[in-house]
């Protein structure tokens, strides 16, 4: 595998906290390394490499995949890696009580790559029932974890709340990456209102038809999460709507799922992704092409139409939009909520203050307040509480250009002080408006108890936010063992 530099850079970082755990001068139990990294951007390189740096001190490279062909992938990305041993969650509880060998080989292993870690973290999970086995059968040991992930939700959330240390690296991405950030800045984007059921409108359908009309070759995918049944027969109408095409043998659509005629996967998506590159294929998806699923970068500049419908956003954008990310130059049509992309946008451009969203991951719950606010900045400070003194001072002029608050005129003033002094004040809490009326340039703030006054600057205009309150984990390690606070 070739390692670029930006890989090589996580490896070096990861490899120098390594080196601090394992020092005489560390006397942590266990650690966790938290790797931060784009969708399809890298991120498995940087787990090549640091266990190279290990080298020969051996690693166990978990898998929390549950798709067979992403379980071989996984394994045969660390096969050349003779310090690797490449382990499965799903089986693992019950291959440790079969193998005593392989008990043997995860006592001697210093470090544990757990991949997409997002996943497998619910309460019962047996990556936490693994973790608590190594504890307790080697109580005397110090075990380092490493963390990789595009959507890292709940890891980034409860970092600050851990017993123990939690290290975070961000996987940087090089030039010529396309990801989440420009699909949603495009106008191939089209966002998709979720609601209880989702459906292939007539909107959709004609947006996918415009689309065939420009290529003569390219993979379109769409995702119908509630049945196979149902994809079958979204299949179905869209044979009858583009029958022409399909009759001229310039287009294919194929319903796949576990229930196809081939019964493999993926063997189909093999098969329609090497086709689309000779003539357009349409591909009707239930549970397929979910995070970790990779497709060469031909395929990827191939891609034309993307329609999905996972409603929990980790999955949602590790799903079909995660399959578009990469090194190349193709921006397709996208429908899907745009909640989804916000939220690993907002993640990754401040992971180290993310709060999840609603519905952010199936192992976080939040609610979520959405307000208004007015950007604002404080502009000076005067030791007068007298109006006309502080006019001729700042050179404004009370209606035109201010409104004003003062000590004991009013309940709302000792809340439009405090709210002054904020990092981020919302001018919408400090100042006021008559009915109709845009807020003045500036507001007033007459502290008469303490006889100086405060001028508060308008710096922008409204806009909308969302604040995330009541927020809670219901992962594995949220249960006292690991987080300062417990359930």
């Amino acid at each position: 595998m070739i390692i670029f530099d930006n890989q090589q850079a996580v490896a070096e970082t990861a490899k120098q906290i390594y080196d601090e755990f394992y020092s005489s001068d560390s006397y942590d139990r266990i650690k966790f390394i938290n790797i931060n990294g784009k969708l399809q951007g890298g991120k498995t390189g940087c787990m090549v490499e640091l266990a190279r740096q290990i080298a020969p001190n051996e690693v166990v490279a978990l898998t929390t995949y549950a798709d067979r062909s992403l379980v071989e992938q996984f394994e045969n990305d660390f096969e050349p890696e003779y310090n690797v041993i490449s382990v499965r969650i799903s089986t693992l509880l019950s291959d440790i009580k079969k193998d005593s060998e392989l008990v043997k080989e995860i006592g001697e292993a210093s470090t544990f790559f757990i991949d997409e870690s997002e996943y497998r973290l619910g309460e019962d999970s047996q990556l936490g029932q693994f973790i608590k086995f190594i504890l307790e059968e080697y109580p005397s040991k110090r075990f380092l974890f490493v963390f990789v992930g595009a959507t890292n939700y709940t890891l980034n959330y409860l970092s600050d709340k851990f017993k123990f240390p939690v290290e975070s690296i961000t996987l940087e991405s090089e030039d010529g990456y396309i990801g989440v950030k420009d699909f949603v800045d495009s106008p191939n984007f089209h966002h998709i209102k979720q609601k209880t059921k989702v459906k292939v409108t007539k909107e959709v359908v004609d947006s996918l038809e415009d689309t065939l009309s420009q290529y003569d070759t390219g993979l379109y995918m769409l995702r119908i999460p509630t049945s196979t049944k149902d994809a079958d027969k979204v299949a179905g109408e869209l044979s009858k709507r583009f029958s022409k095409e399909i009759q001229s043998g310039n287009l294919i659509i194929k319903p796949i799922h576990s229930k196809g005629k081939s019964g493999s996967i993926k063997k189909e998506l093999k098969r329609a992704t090497k086709l689309s590159m000779k003539k357009n294929v349409i591909i009707i998806v239930v549970g397929g092409l979910s995070a970790g699923f990779r497709f060469a970068e031909n395929i990827k500049k191939n891609i034309r139409f993307v329609f999905e419908t996972y409603k929990i956003k980790s999955s949602a954008v590790q799903g079909l939009i995660g399959r578009c990310c990469g090194y190349h130059d193709n921006i397709p049509t996208i429908w899907a909520d745009k909640s989804v992309l916000n939220e690993y946008i907002r993640m990754h451009n401040d992971a180290e203050n993310y709060v999840p969203g609603s519905k952010a991951s199936t192992h976080t719950k939040s609610r979520e307040n959405v307000y208004h606010f007015i950007p604002c900045e404080f502009d000076v400070q005067h030791n007068t509480t007298d109006r006309e003194e502080l006019e001729n001072l700042l050179g404004i002029k009370h209606i035109q250009d201010y409104r004003y608050s003062q000590t004991s005129k009013g309940p709302n003033f000792p809340a439009q002080w405090k709210e002054s002094f904020s990092d981020e004040p919302n001018y919408r809490d400090i100042t006021w408006a008559s009915r109709n009326q845009e807020p003045k340039p500036y507001h007033i703030l007459i502290n008469t108890d303490e006889g100086v006054s405060r001028v508060i600057k308008k710096t922008g205009d409204t806009e909308t936010r969302v604040r995330y309150t009541d927020t809670t984990s219901t992962s594995f390690f949220n249960d006292g063992q690991y987080t300062k606070e417990s359930k």
